[in-house]
């Protein structure tokens, strides 16, 4: 899988992603790949 490795090295961070939403889609988890977003993807809200 190094092809997806350096896909996701080369996006930036999630800490930076979130740090560029505006309030109202913070909790907008789409934002977020890998096992974090499946994570959220079953969380209720």
């Amino acid at each position: 899988m190094q092809a997806a490795r350096y896909y996701l090295n080369a996006k930036p961070s999630t800490k930076e992603v979130i740090e560029q939403l505006d309030p109202s889609t913070m909790t907008r988890m789409d934002v977020l790949d890998g096992q974090q977003a499946a994570t959220y993807a079953h969380d209720p809200e």
